[in-house]
Parts: C-alpha cells; structure tokens; sequence
C-alpha cells in the first residue's frame, strides 16, 4: 500500500475507524502506533500508550515466528500468520493475522495488520479430534490410566489458561473418591484430596457427585458454599481459586468426577462448559469399557494365572506372532518387568526396552523358532544376569495347539539351575584348592587314619623334618616324637577324633639333630557326619620362641636402665603429650608420675617453649638434640639448670610417631663452675690489685698533696674541687683493690646478728631520713648467735643497706627480716627501689660491673668474699619497678 508524498497511513486512521475489522498500525520493533476500536474489542484494552506492543498480546509461543515476518527479507509482500493471543482473563484465542508492509516515502517503515478471530471454530476443531484420538485409544484397548492421563494433558494444553484436570472415580465401596489421573496437579494437593468424601459443601467434585450435575465455583476464596470445610483451606494454600466438576456417569448414575482446576478466579464460557462434558462423557465410556474388558479377562485367565503363579520356574506365554501374552510373577520378579511395558510386545521389542537382556531374548527368540518349525520341545541353557548376579536357567520353549491341532503359540518354561551348576564347579574347585592349599601351604600339613598312621604329607612337612615322603607315609607318629611327649600328643589326638580341635606346643628333633619347637593344631575329618581321620598342621616357632626369649631380656634390661638411672627420662607423642617417665623424673621435677602422664611437655619448658618448637622441627627431620643447655621448671615453680637430650621415637615403618626427653640436673656443675669462675677472677683481681694499687697509691698521695698545697699559698684554683674529689674517688677504689689483694686479720667470736643488724641501722636510718627512706626491721626471733668477725658483717650489711636507699630516690621503705631455719639464720633485705633487669642480674658479683653510674662493682664482689669466709650464701632476686630482695644465710653458732 503507498501513499502519496504529502500524506501517511496516520492521515487516514478515521477511515480505518470505519472498517468493522480489527487493524493495528505498528512500527518494525512491533510498537503499536495507531488501532481501531475493533481492534481495542479483540485485544479487550481501551487505553494506549506509546511503550505498546503487539508482542503484549501475543502468546509467548509464537512471538519468535511473528518477529520473523516483521524481518527484511519479507518486507515487500504480505505475510498471512496464525498466532495465539492472550486474553486480559488469561482465555487463550486463535487470530489469523495478516501484516501488510507500508511504504512510506522520507519516514521509517510501518506494517498493517488485520486480526480474525478463529478461536471458536479452531478450538471446535480441536476438541474434535481430542475425541476421536481418545475414542480410537479407548476402542483399540489402550490402558485405562494412559487414556486419563493423555485425555487430561490434552485439554489442559487446548485451553492453556494455567488448567490443571483430574479424574477421580469412586472405590470399591463407593464412599470415596479415589485420584486415577491428575498430570499437572502438585503431589501435595493430590495427597489431600485423594480419598475425598461425597457431600455438598467438599469442593466442586463433591457437590458434582451429591448433585449428579456440572458444579461451577468461579472464586473459591469468596465461595463458602461449596468450599466449606478444610478443602477450602487446601485448595487456596495450592494456589488453586477456581474449581469446575462434571459427573462422570454409568447408566445415569455417578461413579466419579471428571475435575478442572485454575490458578485464579475464573468464570467458564459456553465452549469450556461443552469441553468439560464432553470429557466426562469420554471418560464414562473409558469406565465401561476397561470394566467389560476386566470382567471377561478375569473370567478366561484367572484358572491359567493362577496356575502358572504357582510355579517357581520362570513362565512366558507367546501368540503365534511372537508377541508377550503373559508371564508369571516368579518372571516379573526376577527381571523387574511391568505388565504395561511387557505385554504384547515381541522379543525385538523388548530388547529394546531391556538392552540388557538384549542376548537372552534373541537366543530365546532363535530357540522358540525350532520349537514352532519342529513342533517339538527345545532345551538350552542360558546365563541371566540380574542386578551384577548371574543365574542359568534350563529354558525350555514348547509350541502350544489348539483343540484341532493348530499351532496357537509358545509356552518358554525355565529353571533356575544356579545352585546345582555352582555346587559342581565348587566340587571341582574344592578339590583342586585343596591340593593347592595342602601342597603350597607353608606349615607342615599331614593326615592321620583313626589309628594314628600317617597316610599323606606335604612338601613342607618334608622339609621341616628333614625326612622324605617315603620315610614317613605308613609310619604310626610316635616313630617321630620323643617319649616325654607320648602322653601330651596321644591326649590332643583323642581329642581329634572325639570331634574336637585343638592346639599344643610340643618339640621334636629333625632329621639332622635340631630341636624343633612347633605349634601342633589337630583337626576332625568328618564325612557325612562321621570321623574319618585327623589332619595335623606343624608350624615351626623355634626362631619365634628364640627372639621371644630375647626380647623378654632386651626389655628388662631397658626397663632397668630408664627406672635405675639418675638422669630423667620423658616419652612423648609428637605433639608433647607425655606418655611416661621415669623414677628419676618424679625426684628432679616433683611431679609423680600419675600428675604428669597426659600433660604436655611444654608444662616443663615455663616461658622457653620457643625451645621445643625448634626442638621438634628438628626432631621431624630426624635430628637429634644433644646436650642443650636451659632452665626447666618444678612442680613448685622452682627453676634449675638442666642438659636436654632429645631423640625421636619410630615405629617399624622408620615414621617418627614421638621423642623420648632425657634432662640432666647441671645446677650444682653450674654453681661450681661458676664459683671457680669467680675465684679465678678474685685471683686475677688480687694480683692486680697488689700490683696495681702500689704503684698508684704513693704517685697518688703526691698529686693530692701538691694539689692542697697550690691551693692554700696561690690564688682559689677554679677547678680545685672537682680535682681533689676525683682524686679522692680514686684513692677509694685504690683500697678497695687493697683490702681484695691484702688477706685482712679475721677475728672470729660468737656474736648476735640481732645485734649487729640494730647497730648497722641505727647507723643506715640517718642517711635515709635524708632521701626520706624508712628502714623496718621484723625480726622472728629473739637471738641469733654466730661465729663470726662483726666488722666485716657490718661491712657486707651496711653496703647492702646503702645500695637499697641509693635505688629509691623518691623516698620508700626497706624492709629488713631475721628468721631461723634449721641450723641457719636468715637475713632478708626487701627494698622498694627501681629494681634490676634479669639481663644485668646475673652479671653481679663480676668485678667492674655496677648498677650504679660511678659504681666498680667491686663492694659486692668484697661482700661475696667475705660471706664465703663466713660459710654463708647470697642470693638476689629482683624485678623492674618493683624493688630487689637479697637474702643472705649463715649458720647458728651452737
């Protein structure tokens, strides 16, 4: 159609007003630009707007193939299509539709299109031949349920307007219906229904049945008539809003329902109310059909069914065509087969069905060939393989005749022959084990009659004894065992032939002198039930009870070893979990060993368990720990220096499954070590001090005299002070390198520590009231005599004292306690001053090394000297801003 240069299709839609078709004009992607309102009452739309399209009313299904005429290539000529359309209340319509390209010069190209409504005449059609397909189905015997169910699905796809169909009839004793096809409904909905009582306010289907009419309900959720009882809930929690039931009917009387079902409110029209009767009438006929059939089937059959399900053999019947008529259950069983798949079918075809017995059925197929042609029976076997499982069958195929003589078919009758053919070849096979078994069988085997003779023997018996075959069949077995053992082998064989087995150790001397130790084991031969003899089996345990032996002793050798040592032993998984330790453990760590089994090992390490980390990946590569030198800890939290050896354990594979940890107790190697040390460098020291301080002092005394004597005859030196106090600094280190190198007149006398300690701080508590530092004495008992040199003791408490005020510059308390333990006295000093770091506690004592800014370090090295002339101990504890205890032991003089 081309319009003139000045004029559109658009120009003239009031004439297309005119024109009683619908027409649409629309654009290539199918936006609708202009309809008439034809065209609005086909499509059931009053309104437009410009996002239209023609695609909104066009079923899914078809706008691929719609979309195809709006392409290039067919542009230029009309295009006549039939499509589906939508209906606004989902009803399905059939429009034979036209596109007519238009052409108009200098704008884009648009199409006409012209809609004709064949929904009537084409859904008329259809329900057509939905009745003559279901007429031909029912007539040529096809099965009741598939004719439901194909019937079902059939209409559901005819209406396409979300329809689910069912078909319920009634059960035996006609008080409920009972669900025989329902395709598309969900498995949930049909449970509930299923078994639906008759009554007028139970659903459409109900009320159809009570009523023996067509029930309509349009809106379930607002229908409280029909939908009264719990189905009303049911049915609206599927989803299901709309409900239609015809009567399925018999003789005018209802035996069932034949039901639709919609996802939404929905009202029938003339043609869904004349489908719906139309499908209970086709059901009907479906009913009386399959009921007549039943009745003369069950009639003909039931004396010929009931005799061949009585067999255990496997029983096919056949026509003369070949075709499955029948088989028993026994058949049905063993292959898995459903009458619905079988029946009327031909070997060929279910070959096709069953490709696994595809060579069974030809094989059969060939052998019921020659029993019709010869008319005689024919016989084979045939291996079945069920589920993995092979059975053979002794098939037989025999031709059936008629009362005249005709052939009428093929009855195959097969025996399962599994457990006879097997118990055969289990014959053959035990009897070849048995020679393979005796012969090749490492032990000694030989057989006994029922007087002790022996009347066969394997090769292992032969080598065991050193003897041959021919020097021991036909010999009683005493000829082969000594006379201490008659009384012990004689019992074990009677009890061998009174039916019972038994085992003993006994010994015998080869044929070389060896003694062999062996395990005899006497087995009853019984034969149907009688004693024929005894088998006698020989294991050599000679090397077995040897290594036993051995063994026994390597293990109480070791067992002594890790109880009886003085170092401790630890067994441990590989993750640390300790398994066991040894006495010396308990005694070193403190633990018993019920404590510490289960721990973990790490318990040991305190704040060094870095260390066993490394320790076990070194332990993994296969390394070994070798004299390690660390602290370990008590059960009282009590440190000591300890040597660590550690080795991995293995099992027989070579793995390492978990490490064995052996400590050494060094603290004692340590303290000596470290006194020798310390000696050593008070030699050192003495030697150099002797050296040292005579060669300063005189030089010394001269520059401090000449110094005072400048400053009293010349002007004020500036720097006089500062001069003379480093000089007299230097004289004070000067005599105490002296009093180290100079063996000082000790005079020992009983003395009272008490006492000397009230005198050091009457003298310490004047020098603290300057630093606002209070000294407090707790004494626990009221004397403690020593034999000791009182100057000296002074010396060592007074720098003690001093030291603690020198650490507290913000002021704070000393704290000094005497208490008695045992033999020896106890004197504690407890400062609250800045405390000593472990790093630089452990180098006091070492001559030169001070805490203090112009500390020698050699006060406490003085002090350490004297208290070891006194048979006395130092120890010093101390933490950071927290203070330092020192604590220093003396014996009691008695």
């Amino acid at each position: 159609m081309i319009f003139s240069d000045n004029t559109s299709a658009m120009d003239h839609k009031e004439a297309y007003e005119m024109i009683p078709l619908p027409i649409i004009f629309i654009d290539l992607s199918g936006r609708i630009l202009h309809k008439n309102q034809y065209a609005k009452e086909a499509l059931q739309t009053s309104t437009y707007t410009s996002y239209e399209t023609l695609y909104d009313y066009i079923h899914p299904k078809d706008r691929e193939a719609f979309q195809q005429i709006l392409e290039l290539p067919h542009r230029k000529k009309p295009q006549q299509i039939l499509i589906r359309s939508v209906h606004l209340e989902s009803k399905l319509k059939w429009i034979d539709t036209k596109v007519q390209p238009i052409h108009v010069p200098g704008e884009e190209a648009c199409f006409l299109v012209t809609l004709h409504d064949i929904t009537s005449r084409k859904n008329r059609e259809s329900l057509l031949h939905i009745k003559q397909r279901t007429a031909r189905k029912i007539v040529n015997g096809k099965l009741f349920k598939t004719i439901l169910s194909e019937l079902s699905m059939e209409i559901e796809e005819l209406l396409d307007c979300g329809v689910h169909c069912s078909v319920l009839l009634y059960d035996e004793i006609r008080q409920n219906l009972v669900m025989q096809a329902a395709p598309t409904l969900p498995a949930s909905f049909i449970q509930a229904i299923n078994g639906l009582q008759i009554g007028s306010s139970v659903g459409s289907c109900g009320a159809s049945i009570a009523r023996n009419d067509i029930v309509i309900c349009s809106n379930i959720q607002e229908d409280h008539e029909l939908w009264r009882g719990p189905q009303r809930k049911i049915a609206l929690d599927h989803h299901i809003h709309a409900s239609w039931s015809a009567p399925i009917k018999i003789d005018h009387q209802p035996v069932g329902t034949f039901s639709m079902y919609y996802e939404h409110p929905y009202e029938p029209d003339e043609f869904e109310l004349e489908v719906i009767d139309t499908c209970s009438y086709l059901v009907s006929l479906a009913v009386e059909r399959d009921k007549s059939k039943l009745f003369l089937d069950e009639l003909v059959e039931k004396r010929f069914k009931t005799l061949i399900n009585s067999m255990t053999d496997l029983v096919i019947v056949e026509d003369q065509e070949g075709n499955w008529l029948d088989v028993n259950h026994s058949l049905e069983t063993l292959l898995r087969m459903e009458q619905q798949f079988y029946k009327g079918k031909t070997n060929e075809d279910l070959s096709a069905l069953y490709p696994k017995y595809k060579d069974l059925l030809e094989s059969l197929t060939r052998q019921n060939e020659r029993a019709r042609v010869t008319g005689e029976p024919i016989q084979a076997e045939h291996i079945i393989e069920v589920n993995g499982e092979q059975y053979i069958f002794d098939i037989i195929s025999s031709a059936l005749f008629s009362e005249n003589g005709d052939q009428q078919g093929t009855v195959i009758i097969g025996r399962d022959i599994t457990s006879r053919k097997e118990m055969e070849m289990k014959l053959a096979e035990s009897e070849q084990r048995y020679k393979s078994l005796v012969n090749y069988h490492p032990e000694g085997i030989y057989m006994l009659d029922l007087n002790g003779h022996i009347l066969e023997i394997n090769p292992a018996t032969e080598k065991l004894s050193g003897l041959t075959k021919k020097e021991i069949v036909k010999h009683h077995f005493y000829d082969f065992i000594q006379p201490e053992n008659y009384r012990n082998t004689t019992r074990h064989f009677q009890k061998a032939l009174s039916g019972e087995t038994s085992s003993y150790e006994t010994f015998v001397i080869s044929k070389s002198g060896e003694k062999l130790i062996l395990i005899i084991t006497n087995v009853p031969i019984v034969v149907d039930g009688a004693i024929k003899g005894v088998f006698g089996i020989a294991k050599d345990v000679t090397k077995k009870r040897h290594m036993e032996v051995e063994l026994i002793e390597t293990k109480e050798i070791l067992e002594s070893f890790f109880e009886n040592t003085s170092d401790t032993i630890a067994l441990a998984k590989k993750d640390g979990t300790i398994l066991r330790v040894n006495e010396a453990f308990q005694h070193v760590y403190g633990w018993t060993k019920d404590e510490i089994v289960g721990q973990n090992i790490a318990l040991l390490q305190g704040d060094k368990n870095y260390e066993l980390v490394t320790f076990m990946n070194e332990l993994e590569t296969g390394a070994v720990i070798n004299g390690y030198e660390t602290t370990r800890y008590r059960k009282d939290g009590s440190s000591f220096d300890a040597s660590i050896t550690m080795s991995p354990i293995r099992d027989e594979s070579g793995k390492a499954v978990g490490f064995s940890a052996t400590t050494r107790d060094i603290t004692a190697r340590k303290k000596t070590e470290d006194v020798l040390r310390k000696s050593k460098q008070l030699a050192l020291i003495g030697q150099l001090a002797a050296g040292v301080a005579h060669e300063i002092r005189n030089p010394l005394t001269s520059l401090k005299g000449f110094l005072q004597l400048l400053n009293e005859q010349g002007e004020p030196f500036p720097f006089y002070h500062i001069m003379l106090e480093e000089l007299s600094r230097i004289e004070f280190i000067t005599n105490e390198f002296l009093a180290l190198a100079r063996p000082q007149a000790i005079i020992f006398e009983k003395k009272d520590a008490i006492k000397i300690i009230k005198s050091i701080v009457a003298v310490a508590e004047i020098e603290g009231v300057l630093t606002n530092v209070h000294i407090h004495t707790d004494f626990q008992i009221q004397s403690a005599p020593i034999y000791a040199d009182e100057n000296q003791l002074k010396q060592v408490f007074l720098n003690i004292i001093k030291n603690s005020i020198e650490s507290m510059e913000s002021g704070g308390t000393v704290t000094i306690q005497l208490a008695q333990h045992q033999n020896r006295v106890h004197i504690i000093f407890i400062d609250e001053g800045v405390g000593i770091s472990p790093e630089r506690i452990k180098h006091l004592g070492e001559p030169f090394y001070s805490t203090k800014e112009k500390g020698t370090g050699l006060g406490l090295m003085i002090s350490q000297k004297i208290l070891k002339e006194h048979h006395g101990d130092m120890t010093i504890k101390s933490k950071l801003h927290i203070g330092t205890k020192v604590e220093i032991t003396l014996p009691l003089h008695s």
